[in-house]
């Protein structure tokens, strides 16, 4: 069974404020949440994909400077 996120525990997994996690998601930059009730929730797995994904990308952007 999969992990299920609610909002305080993205924002504690991510180390970012509420706002910012609004602001990404409004932005369409991080997955949007389901709802559980009325709580938004996220799978622990888009979480954690989007965030290798966001670590590659600025990897990539360190070593195509080098």
């Amino acid at each position: 069974m999969e992990k299920i996120l609610s909002r305080a525990e993205v924002i504690e997994y991510l180390g970012i404020s509420r706002p910012t996690l609004r602001k990404i998601v409004k932005a369409g930059d991080f997955p949007r949440p389901f709802k559980i009730s009325k709580s938004s929730s996220w799978l622990e797995r888009d979480v954690t994909r989007w965030l290798l994904d966001i670590a590659r990308e600025a990897s990539e952007g360190v070593q195509d400077e080098t």
